[in-house]
């Protein structure tokens, strides 16, 4: 099985330590995988640039982190960016990566990727599963 694993913004550890540790251990299980960062796959430099600038801001502040991240983890945002993938050159270039890259299913590091991946992949009709592994639960308890 060919397993693809996305990480939602390349600004720490947080999300691409576990990609990579899910992707090792699926190439010890005999597995193949690519991990692939979200926002370059979806050729968005302007939004990667500035999840990776908020992460660092708020490493700084993070009492701020915590009166920000639950206003903006919310069930508005996660359909806005269902939107925003869904009507966008977003689908063209992930169609791309996925001609490329032909993965059996899709494991996502956040749950905002998961908010963009999903639509895309139901919109294009593909025939693989995409799984969320979420990462960051510390202020977004609203999510189940």
């Amino acid at each position: 099985m060919h397993i693809a694993f996305f990480l939602y913004v390349d600004a720490g550890k947080g999300h691409i330590t576990p990609a990579k540790a899910l992707s090792d251990a699926a190439l010890r299980l005999g597995h193949t995988t690519v991990v692939a960062d979200l926002f370059e796959t979806l050729n968005a430099p302007i939004i990667n640039w500035m999840s990776k600038s908020n992460w660092r801001l708020m490493l700084h502040f993070p009492r701020l982190e915590a009166f920000i991240d639950p206003k903006q983890d919310s069930w508005f945002n996660a359909r806005l960016f269902r939107f925003l993938g869904t009507h966008s050159h977003a689908v063209k270039d992930f169609k791309a990566w996925y001609d490329a890259n032909t993965p059996d299913c899709i494991v996502v590091a956040h749950f905002l990727a998961g908010c963009l991946i999903q639509p895309i992949v139901a919109q294009l009709g593909l025939p693989i599963p995409v799984f969320e592994y979420v990462t960051d639960v510390v202020f977004t308890l609203g999510w189940e």
